[in-house]
């Protein structure tokens, strides 16, 4: 089990996280039987930006920091995005795998929410686990009704 050791790594572990669900999500637009689908992901890549750009700031301003008590609480094994999108053969499977990367960093957020000490940067990452809560949300919509059809 890797456990994080700094708070910067806790940072450029988020920042890793949103480079690759924008890359599984522009690999998964690409896919022919993504089309339902292809909006969707292009609006959510737009946003895993801003998330990366937000995080960015956060690691700029230099004013990001856990205690060591709280950084080792946290395992990098319990975070691992799913990109491979060649072994996926239908929306469906797209979309299980896209609301299994959702999950993880609404979980990822929420627990680093709940370890900070100080009440913007709480807030802000409430905001980002929020963010993903909703994408899962609503892929979650999509593959309702594509299973009901």
């Amino acid at each position: 089990m890797a456990n994080f050791t700094t708070s910067d790594e806790v940072l450029h572990f988020a920042i890793d996280l949103e480079e690759q669900m924008i890359q599984a999500y522009s690999e998964f637009s690409k896919l022919d039987n993504c089309s339902p689908v292809f909006g969707m992901l292009q609006e959510f890549i737009e946003e895993e930006k801003t998330h990366l750009q937000r995080i960015h700031n956060i690691l700029g301003s230099g004013q990001f920091s856990l205690s060591q008590g709280n950084i080792v609480q946290l395992s990098k094994d319990d975070f691992v995005i799913r990109k491979d999108c060649n072994s996926l053969n239908s929306c469906v499977d797209i979309l299980t795998a896209i609301m299994d990367n959702e999950k993880m960093a609404f979980k990822f957020y929420s627990e680093i929410s709940g370890l900070c000490e100080d009440r913007l940067l709480k807030l802000l990452f409430d905001s980002l686990s929020v963010d993903e809560s909703k994408h899962k949300l609503k892929f979650e919509l999509v593959l309702d009704e594509l299973n009901s059809k």
